[in-house]
């Protein structure tokens, strides 16, 4: 039984992974769609794409400083979803 049990929890970490990923890349892959369909150029893609990362990472670096100076905790979603996937916590590394 635990044998079928551990089998199960690595098909479901595997599903989670891959749930996760697409959440991720959902919205670039909707910029691509639509680049496809219009026939934009490389720029397009460029911009879209590489802008939506690029602000996706200013709300990061905004949202970890200013949890940081209200002293309260936070934690990014890219951290909860390592954490996730390799079983830590962030507390336990520092």
């Amino acid at each position: 039984m635990k044998k079928l049990l551990k089998f199960l929890g690595i098909i479901a970490t595997i599903i989670m992974v891959v749930w996760n990923l697409v959440e991720i890349l959902a919205i670039p892959a909707f910029f691509a769609l639509i680049g496809w369909l219009n026939n934009y150029p490389w720029q397009y893609y460029a911009a879209t794409i590489g802008g939506f990362f690029v602000i996706a990472g200013v709300i990061q670096l905004i949202c970890h400083f200013v949890f940081k100076r209200l002293e309260k905790k936070y934690e990014s979603a890219l951290i909860r979803f390592f954490s996730k996937i390799f079983g830590e916590k962030i507390d336990e590394q520092q």
